[in-house]
């Protein structure tokens, strides 16, 4: 989870998907701007006996 929290635009795939909605707002989106979106998020837990499954449909929602 960590990985997904810090780093930049490289370190994980949901530091790409948000920077590039934050994109979306105007210009390109630092890596402080991502960090500073995520800070603002709330993270759930779900538990499942399917979590391939599960993250391939939330990656695909977002």
């Amino acid at each position: 989870m960590r990985q997904h929290l810090t780093g930049n635009r490289g370190s994980s795939v949901l530091h790409e998907q948000v920077g590039q909605e934050l994109d979306k707002l105007g210009g390109v989106a630092s890596a402080t701007d991502i960090a500073g979106w995520l800070d603002r998020c709330e993270v759930r837990w779900q538990e499942t006996d399917n979590p391939e499954s599960t993250k391939e449909a939330l990656v695909l929602a977002l």
